[in-house]
Parts: C-alpha cells; structure tokens; sequence
C-alpha cells in the first residue's frame, strides 16, 4: 500500500464589530454567510494557485497550477490542444469529471471562431442556461484560478484533508471599545497522489504585468513563472537582468518571448508570453515590499 503525507495550514479571519451591531436582528446570518464566503474563497486559493513553501517551511503546500508533474498544453486558437489533453490523461488512467476555469479562460475559449471573418463561436453562443460544458465535462469558472489558465480535474488523483470551518465570538477581547471579537478557522491541506492524472492548460498570448518592490534599500528578490522561480535578482537590478532571470527558466520560452522594461529598482512592466500567473517574494529586500499586478 503507499502512502501519501498532507501537510496542513490554519487560516483565519479576524472581525470587529460593535455590540450595538451585533445585537440587530439578522446580523448572525448576515456575518456567518460573510465570514463563510471568505473563507471559502481562502481554501480555494490554497488548493488552486498556493505557491510553494520557502524551506525549511513545508506548508502551505505547492497547489495544483504549481504541482510538478501535470499534462501541460498551450491553446492557440482552437480546442486542438485540449483534445490532446483530455486525451493524455485519459491514457494515464484519470477519469476526470469536470474543468476549473479562470474567468478570463472561460471567456477567451468563448471567443474563439470556426474560422477566419466567421462571427460563429466554437462554442456556441452562449445565449441560453444550459450548464457550461467543455468537450462534454462540466466548466466551473472561479477567480482564484490564474489568469488564463485552466486545470482539467481528477478528484481521485488529490488527497485532501479538510477539517470544519468553526467561528467563535469573544465578548472581551475589544472591551475597551465595547465591541465583539468574531474569529473564523479552517484548516486544508493535500497531496497530489497521481499529478499525470490532471491536466494544466495556458491560452496563448502576451499578458502584461507590474513588478512593484516599493523602497527597498538593500537585498534581493525572485519571481515565479508557471510553478518556476528565478535565481534571486538585487533590489536594483535593472530591466534586462530581470529579463535574463525570466529567460533562465525552463519553461520553453526565449528571449524574444519576454519583455521587460523599467529603470533599474523598478517598477518594472512585464509581458510574459501565454497565460499562467507571474508572481514573486519580496522576503529577502530590506525595506520593500514586493506586489505583482
């Protein structure tokens, strides 16, 4: 028998509201269906697009855009590719049940024509309630995907461990103010047991990001490219270091791919080719604090 080890993360939610609020008729369920939306969307983010752990850190976890391993296409400008996708990992044994989409995904696959001056959609209109569906399997469209990029799922190929969300409320913590302390907890985690059993696709084509790092005064920094991250890069590198710390990665691209450019330090604009989230650490600058946009 094999095993699988799910290492796992707490997060939480904070509120303060006023006793005056909490009291009111219908705050209750007006807060539990809050707090539940938010965390909701946190666990949805950890499963989806978490980027991996900086060591000796084992969780969060890697998740499932950032897991080694998976079918990967590129779509161009028709479905030829996910074809070749479903089929791959129907060959490695999946019996996937369904796509998560980001909504810039679902909307680029809608666009696409039957052909050249055709103003018909390869997937139809889309004018009517009938159920998403790609390739006959079912579509969930949610935003915590990166954009441009979907995931065609078999559930049986993730361990998953998921414990209750609980809230609980304290009188006392904010006694001075006279209001109420609402905390919200979860816990998740999972291993992706058979990752050749779940594909990863990109949409084809240039998408334009800002590489922000405030005002550091000293240290380095990296960014992340489809599960790869560059070699560190100085806090004040300028546009074709940071462009040659892309390039660098292993991820079929070249330099005429990629542009990059800005002053040295930045903020520097980065269009990187084809879908998938760019992001990046800024934990080793002193002093700054990196955002990706």
């Amino acid at each position: 028998l094999a095993e699988a080890l799910v290492y796992t993360k707490k997060f939480a939610q904070l509120i303060r509201i006023t006793r005056e609020q909490y009291s009111q008729a219908g705050t209750d369920d007006h807060l539990a269906q809050s707090v539940a939306r938010a965390m909701i969307t946190k666990a949805d983010n950890a499963l989806i697009a978490q980027t991996a752990p900086v060591g000796p850190a084992v969780a969060p976890v890697a998740e499932l855009v950032n897991t080694a391993g998976l079918v990967t296409k590129t779509v161009g400008t028709n479905l030829d590719e996910l074809i070749d996708l479903e089929s791959t990992v129907r060959a490695n044994r999946a019996m996937p049940g369904g796509w998560v989409l980001a909504p810039t995904t679902w909307a680029a696959l809608r666009k696409m024509k039957i052909g050249t001056d055709y103003n018909s959609n390869l997937l139809g209109a889309g004018t009517d309630n009938a159920e998403p569906r790609l390739l006959s399997l079912p579509v969930l469209v949610n935003p915590e995907v990166p954009a441009y990029s979907g995931l065609l799922i078999d559930r049986s190929a993730i361990v998953s461990a998921v414990s209750d969300l609980t809230i609980a409320t304290d009188p006392s913590a904010y006694f001075s103010s006279d209001s109420i302390a609402v905390r919200a907890t979860m816990r998740t985690g999972h291993a992706v047991v058979r990752p050749d059993r779940i594909g990863l696709f990109y949409i084809d084509g240039d998408v334009t990001h800002t590489v922000t790092l405030g005002s550091p005064s000293a240290g380095t920094f990296t960014l992340t490219f489809r599960g790869q991250t560059t070699s560190t890069i100085a806090y004040n590198a300028s546009a074709a270091t940071v462009k040659a710390a892309l390039v660098a990665l292993d991820d079929g691209y070249d330099a005429a791919d990629w542009t990059v450019t800005g002053s040295a330090g930045g903020p520097y604009t980065v269009v990187a080719p084809g879908g998938g989230a760019l992001t990046g650490s800024g934990s080793g600058l002193t002093g700054g604090s990196l955002t990706v946009t």
